[in-house]
């Protein structure tokens, strides 16, 4: 069974395929719950997501490159993966949690999540990770609300504490802008209102 992860636990397991991503130019970014409680409040996971550009090239080397006894993937899930541009699993064996890697779509809202992505330094002493920004974990977060009928509290908690926390610095007009492409608007309202925050 998988233990809750804190940020150090998940640097430790995602780290490994970081590089393996990089040595093989592979454009990825950090998103999930790694990048809310980076960006708003802190809360352990269970699993940790990655947005990574894979090609079918990429899977022979990404999988013989990762140590069998630490991370277990499935090629033909990675290919599967790559033809329908939806997710894979790989287990992180030791620990047993799950890093789910999504793959980059090509909507304008995926894309520009990739362009407006920033390195970040999860942790004193560790290098800089790509991470999606965080304007777009907060739009990203509402959808995976919405599209759970708007019931998890967890989700809504991530969405609210990103807004208190970035709000001085937060791009509103992009956020706007792209939740009315998302058609995302009114959440967006709702999310703002429970965080204190003035709607643009």
């Amino acid at each position: 069974m998988s233990q809750p992860m804190n940020t150090q636990d998940a640097l430790h397991i995602l780290l490994p395929i970081i590089d393996v991503f990089e040595h093989l130019g592979i454009a990825y970014r950090i998103g999930g719950s790694v990048a809310s409680s980076y960006y708003g409040q802190f809360r352990a996971t269970h699993d940790v997501d990655l947005v990574a550009d894979m090609q079918l090239a990429h899977v022979t080397p990404f999988v013989a490159t990762l140590d069998p006894n630490d991370y277990l993937v499935i090629d033909t899930a990675v290919i599967e993966a790559i033809l329908h541009r939806s997710l894979f699993n790989i287990i992180h064996l030791p620990t047993m949690n799950k890093i789910d890697v999504f793959l980059q779509k090509t909507t304008l809202f995926a894309q520009q999540g990739q362009q407006r992505a920033l390195q970040v330094v999860l942790m004193p002493g560790s290098r800089p990770l790509w991470m999606t920004a965080v304007e777009d974990m907060i739009l990203q977060k509402i959808l995976w609300w919405r599209e759970g009928g708007g019931t998890s509290t967890q989700q809504w908690n991530d969405i609210v504490s990103m807004l208190q926390r970035q709000a001085p610095t937060l791009d509103r007009a992009y956020v706007q802008q792209m939740a009315t492409t998302l058609n995302v608007t009114s959440w967006l309202q709702q999310a703002y209102v429970h965080a204190g925050v003035p709607f643009p």
